[in-house]
């Protein structure tokens, strides 16, 4: 059993370096400019140029994901390009709305998965099970599309 842990310890540290490189990856391949959008339009060379220096956009990408993952390690996730505050903090602040979702989405699947499962389960091919895997095919093909 512990070598079991051990094991799956030791292959977190290879899913988290994956984690980071493509979480880098896809905010630095995204479309767009972000020293152009967070310096504005009318930003001349010499605002771009030094907002680029301050969030460390003007350094080469070896070094920047060094720094991200430097960050991370330590907690901290960088600043906004956007709202110019800590990104811990936009975190924290959208996290009870969140969280409130979570829950409400996973009270609804359950509150309505169980006794819909056990309906099915007790007429088992009869019309309660064909109704619910009709139900469950034409939402698994609707999302599909």
């Amino acid at each position: 059993m512990i070598t079991f842990i051990l094991r799956r310890l030791l292959m977190l540290v290879p899913v988290l370096v994956g984690l980071t490189v493509i979480m880098f990856a896809i905010a630095r391949l995204l479309p767009g400019d972000p020293v152009g959008l967070a310096a504005g339009p009318n930003a001349t060379a010499a605002e771009r140029a030094a907002l680029a220096a301050e969030f460390g956009l003007d350094r080469p990408v070896w070094e920047q994901y060094g720094t991200y993952v430097a960050g991370l390690v330590q907690g901290d996730f960088g600043t906004s390009l956007l709202t110019r505050r800590p990104v811990a903090a936009d975190l924290a602040a959208y996290l009870p709305a969140t969280l409130e979702l979570v829950l409400a989405a996973m009270l609804l699947a359950v509150g309505l998965g169980i006794p819909l499962g056990l309906l099915t389960a007790l007429w088992r091919n009869r019309w309660p099970d064909y109704l619910s895997q009709v139900v469950a095919f034409s939402s698994r093909f609707q999302l599909k599309q």
